[in-house]
């Protein structure tokens, strides 16, 4: 619902989305150091940009509650989703098991201004606690960002990893010759894991 209320809606398999999973591509694999095993990057970048992208829900619809719940009961539910203000994708997985238990994991790339402190306050708000903190630049220009949290019960811990890309100019240059728009910004990806127990193994 609150995905609903923020403007997000079904994926739609257009120029701008495949543009935008293009860079996410790149980009998480290490942007310009990244050599792919036949051509260049740019031949890779372009290959990327033109393979449709897959979508489970209609595109451009709402996201809603009924849609969710229905997902849930076959035990796994997988929405791509995009915002328009300012252009973003974010898919979503979330895994049931038996006994109750799930597994939930959000990817998220963004073109516009993204603050890893805001998904550490979203998982702390669930009474976790941080245990790890690691900070360091890449290779590329770009500022990586992990933390792992645990709660106060040893069975469910969360992990965010928060790419800055603000400074890698040379990441930009690479999207931009290539006639990108909107320049990738930011990538974080967020998982919350509880242990599975014995049934749901």
């Amino acid at each position: 619902m609150q995905l609903d209320e923020s403007g997000w809606v079904h994926l739609t398999d257009d120029k701008s989305a495949r543009a935008l999973s293009a860079m996410e591509t790149v980009a998480s694999y290490g942007g310009t150091e990244f050599r792919p095993a036949e051509g260049t990057l740019a031949d890779f970048f372009d290959a990327q940009r033109k393979t449709p992208l897959k979508l489970r829900f209609a595109a451009g619809q709402r996201v809603t509650q009924t849609e969710l719940s229905a997902a849930l009961e076959s035990r796994s539910a997988r929405f791509a989703l995009q915002h328009s203000s300012p252009p973003a994708s974010l898919d979503v997985e979330v895994v049931t098991f038996p006994d109750g238990s799930l597994v939930m994991k959000c990817s998220l790339a963004a073109t516009g201004n993204l603050d890893s402190g805001d998904a550490r306050a979203l998982l702390a708000s669930q009474a976790m606690a941080v245990v790890r903190d690691e900070t360091e630049q890449t290779s590329f220009g770009a500022t990586r960002h992990n933390l792992r949290l645990e709660a106060e019960s040893p069975e469910i811990d969360a992990s965010i990893e928060f790419y800055d890309f603000t400074e890698a100019t040379e990441l930009h240059t690479f999207f931009n010759e290539r006639g990108v728009d909107n320049t990738l910004t930011s990538l974080m990806s967020t998982g919350l894991h509880p242990v599975p127990s014995e049934a749901s193994q």
